[in-house]
């Protein structure tokens, strides 16, 4: 069994970022990650406006979109992350959490399009996520993963 070098390092900071998620707890609260549960990684590839830093950037995804996704997915636990070290260093990325793969169905298709439940959720929260576009290009790469054992 062999892994490419891109494969490793996303298995990497999976295992950095449950650690991480297993030991904080002053987030705004505790949560419990058991198995069964999925993660989704969402690697951010933001190219800011001339002009915009990473501060009004990450001031606007936690404070306008970050409390209405809560609102939307409230079965769906959301941080952002700050890579601080490695390949990683200096870039950010969205951690998902979902209780269960029937959760995470219940809100998004396979393909990663939203279900027929998740598709007017996601139209109410398409004008806040279009004012991303005033802070620049934001693109993203997706990895879900199961918790498959916990101590």
């Amino acid at each position: 069994l062999t892994f490419s070098t891109e494969s490793m390092k996303k298995v990497k900071i999976g295992a950095a970022i449950l650690l991480a998620l297993l030991l904080s707890t002053g987030t705004g609260y505790s949560q419990t990650m058991n198995k069964g549960g999925i993660v989704s990684l969402h690697e951010w590839n933001l190219t800011l406006h001339p002009g915009v830093s990473m501060e009004q950037f990450l001031d606007y995804w936690t404070n306008t979109l970050l409390p209405e996704v809560d609102k939307l997915f409230p079965e769906m636990k959301s941080l952002v992350l700050k890579g601080i070290a490695g390949d990683s260093k200096g870039k950010f990325a969205g951690l998902y959490y979902y209780d269960s793969l029937e959760i995470m169905r219940s809100y998004w298709n396979e393909d990663g399009s939203p279900t027929e439940e998740s598709a007017p959720k996601m139209e109410a929260f398409g004008p806040l996520f279009e004012g991303i576009g005033k802070f620049g290009e934001f693109k993203w790469e997706v990895s879900d993963w199961e918790i498959i054992h916990q101590q």
